[in-house]
């Protein structure tokens, strides 16, 4: 039987949906897999570059399934003659929607690379939801754990509230009425408004230096410390943030707001 090799892509928790499917269909069909790319966003914020997948998330949860081969293991052995699908084209490009098991013994090549997976996978097939065991590599976690240090704030003691407002969201989603950051804040839902604000989005230091209003219960990440990050990678020490949030908020277009929802069993959407 064939080894299956993941790239997730997109956005972070588009990739998160990548490797959820990737875990469930494998597990489900007894199918060994391995896990080659992730995804970091251009400047452009609409393109992405593959980056290894240890630069984003931390692969030793996958070392707990017995299925799981390290993609180091068998990297060399990948060529045009034994692999389908080597440069990884997009799957929704080259396979039908809701993959079979048939499908895959038909390619008949020892490996096969699907790259963005969760486009071609029948929902149905889920049967474990693994997004709570999904965290960032080791460099990212450690710049959570001091941001979060120098910030005094514990788990559970915050709000969180998650701004996607770039162009490229409202463009792809036809949003032509988005509130302001301000208004969002002022108009807050949350069960406990005494608890200080998490703000998470792009430009967040901007954002927030032109609030009119009164910032001092308002905390987020200074984002001039982490010019070296891509944004899918400040996006992920943002969602450490919401995980381990009292109550999060965002727009339900959005699948890193949908996640965190999910992870909390909430459905707190400012938009609905």
């Amino acid at each position: 039987m064939s080894i299956l090799i993941f790239d997730s892509y997109g956005g972070l928790c588009n990739q998160f949906m990548d490797i959820n499917c990737a875990l469930n269909f494998c597990i489900n069909n007894n199918i060994m897999f391995s896990f080659r790319f992730a995804s970091l966003r251009n400047s452009d914020l609409t393109s992405w570059i593959n980056t290894n997948i240890d630069n984003l998330f931390d692969t030793k949860f996958f070392e707990t399934f017995s299925l799981y081969v390290p993609f180091e293991k068998i990297e060399f052995e990948l060529n045009e003659n034994n692999t389908f699908n080597l440069n990884g084209e997009t799957s929704m490009n080259i396979l039908s929607k809701d993959i079979t098991i048939n499908e895959i013994i038909n390619i008949n090549k020892k490996f096969i690379i699907f790259k963005q997976f969760w486009v071609i996978y029948d929902y149905k097939q889920i049967t474990n939801c693994y997004y709570k065991y999904l965290l960032p590599c080791n460099l990212l976690l450690n710049k959570y754990k001091e941001i979060k240090s120098n910030l005094k704030i514990e788990d559970d003691k915050y709000n969180f509230l998650h701004y996607r407002y770039e162009s490229d969201f409202l463009r792809h989603f036809h949003i032509n009425n988005l509130p302001t950051l301000e208004q969002l804040i002022i108009n807050n839902n949350y069960s406990n408004k005494e608890l200080s604000l998490y703000i998470s989005c792009s430009d967040v230091n901007k954002l927030v230096n032109e609030l009119t209003i009164d910032k001092s219960n308002i905390i987020f990440k200074n984002e001039d410390e982490l010019y070296d990050l891509n944004f899918e990678q400040k996006a992920f020490i943002d969602f450490m943030f919401g995980k381990n949030s009292f109550q999060v908020f965002g727009h339900s277009n959005s699948s890193f707001s949908v996640i965190l929802n999910n992870l909390k069993n909430t459905c707190n959407f400012f938009n609905l």
